[in-house]
């Protein structure tokens, strides 16, 4: 479940009510988005259990099967660096 975001757009102003109304908004939509995310996450934890071995080898595919890609990036950065 994406929830889309639109860029935040408020026309200047200088009445510290709207500036403390406008922080409140983006505040509270930021910790329901944040609620929601936390919320898939826990409720995608009965599938992983069911499918641990698929998750055990994606783990494995994506960490151990990568390591030769990543040292040799991180060697390179580490040349240019020097």
């Amino acid at each position: 479940m994406f929830i889309p975001h639109e860029p935040d757009y408020f026309p200047p102003t200088s009445n510290p009510f709207t500036l403390l109304g406008r922080t409140v908004i983006v505040y509270t939509r930021d910790v329901g988005r944040g609620f929601l995310m936390v919320l898939e996450a826990f409720m995608f934890i009965p599938l992983c259990v069911k499918a641990r071995h698929e998750v055990s080898r994606q783990m494995y595919l994506a960490g151990f099967k990568s390591l030769g890609v990543t040292a040799t990036v991180a060697l390179f950065t580490g040349m240019i660096l020097a």
